[in-house]
């Protein structure tokens, strides 16, 4: 391990030692002519933690660009599960080409010291090879018959207009949590077929997650990204589907880390259940529900709608949701256990059965997807307020917060305002379609995964039902309905 201080004899230290894996996919980018102005130059950055403890991204920077303010806007997150894994992507803006920067990651470990990785990254005028990269299908799920409705090797088709061409295939995360994949080939040649082989050994049962980032150096694009799902169990009759997930308390589409997202199915749990405490715990009545592998919090479970909270850890981008239902059903009367949840019912002569099984998911995750809290349509618990007044509204799916909180806990009652968390995101609102000036945001105390934010409401409003927009990171809430007086 190579360490110096960075910050005096006190100071933390700043370790340049393998603790965590930076990955830049491509290394050389083209400009790719029809991609977003914004956007020419646009590569895949992923991080992998390799030890199995929590890192926390606080520095990133392209050459003397520090763009740190923008890590939650392009992982998601700041925080680096234990043998978790992160995916953005970034956009360069080379001032000339050919060229070379330096991509720097900056880490934090629980002590407070600073770890670090770079890779240069070089830049190319456009290729003029003319290849086209895709390819079929755009995503993969791997699970037993007949929870498919057929078995075996699952395959992809790389598909290279340029038969000349040749590609390279990694699965990320690059570490112990994707062993269960194996590709038939990892490089080629022009069009190919690659066969995926699954190996569960040593895996619990449940819904596990890879990506596939396929890379062409010529082509365009020079890389794509194929989202990889394995349901890793049994089948089951009587077990869970899930048929979809969205914001658990505006009911829209689109969830963010840290927020409440409700999942809809059947038979997603034998009974129905609400947490009885603070801190949430990861399971209910037999039931117990991950994303990306991490354990989500749970709110309230049934039969057809589970709520649970986003963990902070997963990051943006393409998401495995799973199901593990391993509760023991009976036939008979039911009751409430000491903690106060309903318990799982026991007949008087038991004859019991095993009835569970697991599900999985496909999902996209943003770095927010605010959802407002109403009553009848109208913000809650401001459904009205005069102009030039204050008003209050509670959203959920602002993305990464200040502190880092844990997942389930929520903010203690009686924190200090000026103490209290708030969203690492930028947040706006509109009353009528006018700014409006935001006087506080940050997380309600005593409740999970809820901002407040407190707003005046502009005096150029017209009176009447106004419609309430909040945006955080440029991801727009649904509209809730306001009703502005006169003063």
């Amino acid at each position: 391990m190579d360490a110096h201080l960075s910050g005096g004899a006190t100071g933390p230290l700043n370790e340049e030692q393998v603790n965590f894996d930076l990955w830049a996919t491509p290394l050389t980018v083209q400009q790719n002519p029809g991609a977003q102005t914004n956007c020419l130059y646009s590569q895949q950055v992923t991080l992998d933690e390799i030890t199995g403890y929590e890192l926390h991204v606080v520095g990133l920077l392209k050459g003397s660009i520090d763009i740190s303010p923008q890590i939650s806007a392009i992982l998601g997150t700041t925080r680096l599960a234990p043998w978790g894994s992160l995916q953005g992507t970034l956009c360069w803006n080379p001032a000339n080409v050919p060229s070379t920067d330096l991509l720097e990651v900056v880490m934090e470990d629980s002590f407070g010291d600073q770890l670090s990785q770079e890779l240069n990254v070089s830049f190319a005028a456009a290729s003029n090879s003319g290849a086209k990269l895709s390819v079929s299908p755009a995503s993969l799920t791997i699970a037993p018959a007949p929870l498919l409705l057929s078995s075996g090797p699952t395959t992809f088709n790389v598909n290279l207009s340029d038969k000349t061409q040749p590609w390279t295939a990694s699965v990320f995360p690059a570490n112990r949590t994707t062993s269960w994949l194996t590709l038939s080939q990892y490089a080629g040649t022009g069009p190919a077929t690659v066969t995926l082989s699954t190996n569960p050994a040593g895996f619990e049962q449940g819904a596990y997650r890879a990506t596939i980032v396929l890379q062409s150096p010529n082509s365009i694009p020079q890389w794509v990204a194929i989202p990889v799902m394995f349901v890793n169990g049994t089948y089951s009759p009587t077990g869970p589907v899930v048929t979809s997930v969205g914001n658990a308390i505006s009911f829209t589409p689109g969830v963010s880390p840290g927020s409440l997202m409700a999942i809809y199915g059947a038979n997603l749990a034998y009974n129905t259940a609400s947490a009885s405490g603070l801190p949430l715990t990861d399971s209910l009545i037999g039931t117990s529900v991950t994303v990306n592998g991490w354990p989500a919090p749970i709110l309230y479970i049934s039969p057809t709608q589970i709520n649970v909270q986003v963990p902070f850890e997963v990051g943006a981008g393409p998401a495995v949701l799973g199901i593990n239902d391993s509760a023991i059903y009976g036939e008979a009367i039911s009751g409430s256990g000491p903690d106060g949840v309903v318990a799982v019912p026991v007949p008087e002569t038991p004859t019991l059965f095993f009835s569970g099984g697991i599900a999985g998911f496909e999902f996209q995750i943003q770095p927010a997807a605010p959802g407002i809290l109403t009553s009848n349509g109208s913000i809650y618990p401001t459904a009205s307020a005069k102009q030039g007044s204050y008003a209050t509204i509670y959203v959920t799916g602002t993305g990464e917060i200040s502190q880092p909180i844990a997942s389930g806990v929520p903010v203690a009652t009686g924190t200090a305002v000026s103490n209290l968390p708030t969203p690492r995101l930028p947040i706006n609102v509109t009353v009528g379609g006018v700014p409006a000036l935001i006087q506080f945001e940050g997380m309600t105390p005593g409740t999970i995964g809820l901002i407040q934010v407190n707003f005046v409401v502009p005096t150029t409003v017209d009176p009447g039902v106004q419609p309430v927009v909040i945006t955080a990171g440029g991801y727009p809430s649904a509209a809730a309905n306001l009703t502005v007086t006169a003063p």
